[in-house]
């Protein structure tokens, strides 16, 4: 339990370190591109499964009230789960229930999350998932063709193959018979 603090502990100090450092090229490039801009106070980001968090400079621009470069440029929102985060508790929130996958979240990684939030990621990774699944059905390729063959010749056959399930060489084996299908076909008049 000591080792895994010790190590949790070297690698929320080496991420902090290097989003500090990340922090000031997202800066620079945001000065370049908005001249008129200037920064105000330092807003902090907390990212949920990797348990760290960074300060970064929040800008404002005469449009924009406040704008945070290093958290679009590493897609991240304060206070949000990170897309591994929400993955994992998709993950345990299908296999699980709700209640049962937040205990998991706190026996794998070591810290807790609420059945809520478990839901709330599981339901929108099916939401995605769906979506996902009709833009796909929605191509083109996935719809048969308007028109087709007027005939088309089929054959089929089927046999009988012996299968024999393992087990200890010194006891008889016992067989069983499973059927196998095969079936052809064609447009009428192609060979």
């Amino acid at each position: 339990a000591l080792l895994v603090e010790e190590i949790r502990r070297l690698g929320k100090t080496t991420m902090e370190s290097w989003a500090g450092e990340a922090e000031q090229k997202p800066a620079r490039d945001f000065k370049q591109q908005n001249p008129g801009s200037r920064y105000g106070k330092k807003r902090t980001t907390e990212l949920v499964l990797c348990l760290w968090s960074v300060a970064e400079r929040v800008w404002r621009t005469p449009s924009t009230s406040h704008e945070a470069p290093l958290a679009k440029r590493i897609g991240v929102r304060s206070r949000s789960p990170s897309r591994k985060l929400c993955r994992v508790l998709s993950d345990f929130g299908i296999d699980e229930s709700f209640a049962k996958a937040a205990k998991k979240m706190q026996d794998h990684y070591g810290f807790g999350v609420t059945a809520v939030a478990v839901r709330k990621a599981t339901l929108e990774s099916a939401a995605k998932a769906e979506r996902r699944h009709e833009q796909q059905c929605a191509k083109d390729y996935r719809r048969l063709p308007g028109k087709g063959p007027t005939n088309i010749i089929a054959e089929a056959d089927g046999s009988m193959i012996c299968t024999v399930k393992t087990s200890s060489r010194t006891r008889k084996r016992p067989r069983q018979w499973e059927e196998i299908r095969l079936a052809a076909a064609q447009v009428h008049g192609q060979t």
